[in-house]
Formats: structure tokens, sequence, C-alpha cells
């Protein structure tokens, strides 16, 4: 039980705060899920797109597709991918923009800068980390799901083999990078 509240807590640390642009996960540099999140709730919503929470974590679902469909050697971010119910989830990020409920995320005006440690925490204007090149893959990726429902991404979601091997492993529903990058090679097979 402490685990799970000692995970939960991490969790909810990690979307509500910033830190590096990009971390290192086992020699790769890559985003924090929270960042590419709120990278696509600003641009959803300086383009008069509507993104709810529910379609916001498909969204980020088809970047890390697309990300690693481009070749590219690492992930787009870090944060695992669990398979739910209604489809592919980062749970950091759902925690954080819950409140919002099917109500669309409002633009993202400042953030909680924890740089200097927990106890020289500070408010700060919301600026974005996320680097040219990359803006382009996710701006495309939110561009071609803008086009459908929530629920249809969820429906899409729910045919490709990423979410339904982790949704079919109850033990451990996480969509992992590797699945990812083996339902791409099927693809192209």
């Amino acid at each position: 039980m402490f685990r799970k509240i000692k995970k939960l807590l991490q969790l909810y640390k990690n979307s509500c705060y910033t830190g590096k642009a990009k971390e290192r996960i086992g020699g790769l540099m890559v985003y924090r899920a929270l960042d590419v999140a709120r990278y696509v709730i600003n641009y959803a919503n300086d383009n008069n797109m509507i993104m709810s929470n529910l379609k916001l974590q498909k969204v980020l679902y088809f970047i890390q597709l697309e990300y690693l469909l481009q070749g590219k050697n690492e992930p787009c971010f870090s944060d695992d991918i669990a398979a739910w119910e209604f489809g592919p989830v980062v749970p950091s990020v759902y925690f954080e923009f819950k409140k919002y409920g099917a109500l669309p995320i409002p633009k993202i005006l400042y953030m909680y800068d924890d740089s200097k440690g927990l106890w020289n925490l500070s408010k700060r204007e919301y600026c974005s980390s996320i680097k040219d090149e990359d803006r382009k893959i996710i701006e495309d990726v939110v561009n071609v799901c803008n086009k459908y429902s929530a629920s249809h991404l969820v429906e899409v979601t729910h045919r490709q083999m990423p979410w339904k091997k982790a949704y079919a492993n109850k033990g451990n529903n996480i969509i992992s990078v590797e699945c990812i990058k083996d339902y791409i090679n099927s693809l192209k097979g």
C-alpha cells in the first residue's frame, strides 16, 4: 500500500512541477509527457481547437507513435503510457488535467518551477521547452487528430495492437515503447 501511495505522490509531483526541458532516460534525452501535453493544449487553444483530457491522452499516444514512426531512436517523452478502458493514457498527465472532466482544457498560462527545490517552489509564466523540429511533429499529429472526436480516437486505439496487447495483460498494462516499435515494424512488413 505504501508503495502505491509513494508512486501516486511521485506522479503528482511529476505532473505539477517543471524542471529541465528534457531528461536523460537510459542514456537518451527525452521530454516529459507533461511538457508535451502543455504544448499540445496551448497549440490547440491558439488554433481554436478543443482539447479535452480524453482527447489529449489519445493525442499523446499518437505523438509517441508518430515520433517512433519517423525513425527517431528515442521516444518523444519518458512517461509510461498505460492501457486503460478508454484507450491509452499517460497517468501523470491524466491526473494533472482530470479536474476539467470532459470540458476543454484552457490555455496554460503558468506553471510551478521546482528547479531550486520544493522549499523554493515558484510560480512562473508558462514557456514551452519543445524544440522547433519536435513542434512540427507534434503540431501535425494535433492537426490530424483534431478532425476526429475523442470517442473516434478511442475506437482507433482500441483496434491497434499496442493497446490490445497491454490491456489484455491486466497485471502490467503499460504500452511499452518496444511494443509500439513492434507495431510499427508489423505495418512495414
